[in-house]
């Protein structure tokens, strides 16, 4: 298409006299309604007056540029841009013509210089005409419109194409409502509603972002939306200038990535870091769970989240930053049923209706709290030591990318209360080690005290103080290698039984239920066998050849009240036609047994030979 025809005589003539033309209302209305813009520029530049429909095109009122220069209209300092360079050569006294574009279409500008009554040159009028776009080939650019929106429409990433003020929204790819969960029409239809979607806390970034894709250069701006179910994703909007033949920007096109997962995914690569330092620390251990808490709660929407350290059943501890002290104390000490744990066991499950409580209460007392999340905490051996609790508002399962924060917030609470329970074992372990090694002490200060009272020989007193030493030494290994926990009743009585006697398993026969005896019951029972056995190779059956022992155990009643029966027949050995006479090693066993353990033994006389029968609480408060 040929450029419009605009003799150059009468538009120097009508420059005169064009700020004139500009305060006249007539021509101002006729100019607002033509497809034309016209502008006076000073030496400097700056815009001083501006008409036509041109501006409306581009969604700027009239003299919306008046007091700008060129240069901070275009945003450029380039003295070569193509609009600053034309203008520079009508301030020389050229009459100058160009290529240009409105925000819809194509246009011819011309430029002729303003002179005064002395014909100096003292500015530049600018006339701007739209011309039609040429039409398009039917045989190429339907079908690549048409290949570029399927393409647009199948990309998971929002397009969205405006124009150069974001004003009018021309283009918006179906991504939008999957990401935002709103309709594009909406958005459509009135853009200036994009802040309403997003959070409170960015929407002032988002703004200076929304400013700085106007500016004609590539930006980006990374923010929060609120998702009308209240789930929150993060957004990356980047935005790119598309500019005309001359460098006018008449177009703005952006895309809006959902990155939520990459910033979860960082946000829990730095949790575990920071957790696992931490804990590798060894410094204040007991808050590592809340701090999980915390940061699993800045991933989750509208959850309060606690972490539950159960023992069996019953709940231990709970730690939460924010959940309300009535409900963590509603808490403390319950018990939860069998069935609520093993569905909690199974990875998931919903407290909401307190029927997995033993006394069918839900886990809290806050009325406005309408759900409840239970995980399992396991430890590397997979047993389950804890929950994860996330409360919440809205009822339902949670979404695929909560379960990652959930499962990767209960995969570290596991870590820590594996950890924080190996370092109270080792506390505690500590404790029992000095409470064991002063007892252990004073039993053998004791036992060399009465041994030596007892025994009339230096060739009698080593012997017998260097075996009732050696049955503690045996206690106190049994214990170092349970770590304090408990010990196999079978196993000690073999140990005492075979450093006594020599060949346990021929001379003294064990029978019983396995079994394993508290600490604190481990020591006194070793120096009782040993007592025992030690009588048995004196003056009982395991003194002469054919004679042998049996020693049986069971447990009897149920906890808290198991007692421990435990009988030594000896047989085949001398007779023992009354009960033997209480020597140093008689009186042990009976002090052992009565004074310290708050039992009961009885010896009976036996033609076979003795019979020592015992009964002790397997559990001391």
């Amino acid at each position: 298409m040929s450029s419009p025809s605009l003799p150059t005589d009468r538009v120097a003539g009508a420059a005169e006299r064009v700020d004139d033309w500009l305060d006249c209302v007539s021509i101002d209305r006729i100019m607002s309604q033509l497809p034309a813009t016209i502008w006076t520029v000073d030496t400097d530049l700056r815009v001083r007056a501006s008409v036509g429909e041109g501006l409306r095109r581009l969604g700027l009122p009239n003299h919306h540029t008046v007091g700008r220069t060129l240069f901070e209209h275009f945003d450029t300092t380039d003295p070569a841009h193509p609009v600053i360079a034309a203008h520079r050569r009508a301030l020389a006294g050229e009459s100058v013509r160009y290529p240009g574009r409105t925000a819809s279409s194509p246009a011819h500008v011309l430029v002729e210089p303003i002179r005064d009554a002395d014909g100096l040159i003292v500015g530049c009028v600018a006339v701007s005409v739209c011309t039609p776009e040429a039409p398009t080939s039917n045989a190429t650019m339907p079908a690549d419109d048409a290949l570029m929106r399927r393409f647009a429409d199948n990309i998971d990433a929002v397009i969205w194409l405006s124009d150069s003020t974001l004003r009018n929204l021309l283009y918006l790819n179906p991504a939008y409502e999957t990401i935002w969960g709103r309709p594009a029409a909406e958005l459509i239809a009135d853009p200036t509603r994009f802040l309403e979607s997003v959070h409170p806390e960015d929407r002032e970034s988002a703004r200076l972002g929304i400013e700085s894709h106007r500016t004609g250069i590539p930006a980006e701006a990374i923010y929060r939306i609120v998702r009308p179910d209240g789930s929150i994703r993060w957004i990356r909007d980047r935005s790119f200038p598309i500019r005309d033949e001359s460098g006018y920007t008449y177009r703005v096109g952006g895309l809006a990535e959902d990155i939520t997962p990459r910033r979860r995914d960082r946000d829990l690569l730095g949790l575990q870091r920071r957790i696992l330092e931490r804990l590798a620390e060894s410094a204040d251990l007991e808050s590592v769970p809340i701090e999980i808490c915390l940061e699993a709660e800045a991933l989750l929407t509208d959850a309060s989240c606690l972490i539950v350290r159960l023992d069996g059943s019953r709940v231990e501890h709970v730690a939460s930053p924010r959940v309300s002290a009535e409900i963590v104390a509603s808490m403390q000490g319950a018990r939860l049923h069998a069935d609520g744990l093993a569905a909690i066991a199974r990875g998931f499950a919903d407290l909401s209706d307190g029927r997995c409580w033993h006394d069918g209460r839900p886990p809290w007392t806050d009325g406005f709290l309408r759900a409840c999340w239970g995980l399992p905490v396991r430890t590397r051996s997979r047993s389950v030591v804890g929950l994860l609790l996330a409360l919440r508002r809205v009822p339902g399962e949670p979404s695929g990318d909560e379960r990652i924060v959930l499962d990767s917030a209960t995969h570290l609470a596991g870590i820590a209360l594996e950890r924080l329970a190996a370092e109270q074992r080792q506390r505690l372990m500590v404790q029992e080690l000095d409470h064991r090694v002063k007892n252990n002490l004073a039993s053998v200060l004791a036992l060399a005290q009465q041994t030596a009272e007892s025994e009339r020989t230096m060739a009698d007193f080593l012997p017998a103080l260097s075996g009732r030493i050696r049955s503690l030494a045996i206690a106190h290994e049994q214990l170092a290698e349970s770590r304090w926990e408990g010990t196999d009743l079978a196993s000690v009585a073999t140990q005492i039984a075979g450093a006594v006697a020599g060949s346990p398993d021929e001379r003294i026969r064990r029978t019983g239920e396995h079994l394993v005896l508290p600490p604190d019951l481990t020591t006194p029972l070793a120096l009782v066998l040993h007592e025992l056995a030690t009588n048995a190779v004196r003056h009982g059956a395991l003194s002469v050849p054919a004679g042998a022992v049996d020693l049986a155990w069971r447990r009897e009643g149920r906890e808290p009240d198991t007692r421990l029966h435990l009988e030594w027949t000896e047989r085949g050995g001398p007779a023992v036609e009354r009960e033997p006479v209480r020597g140093l090693g008689m009186r042990l066993i009976v002090g052992l047994i009565e004074s310290q353990l708050r039992g009961g033994v009885e010896f009976a006389p036996d033609r076979a030979g003795m019979i020592c029968r015992i009964d002790v609480p397997l559990r001391r408060d």
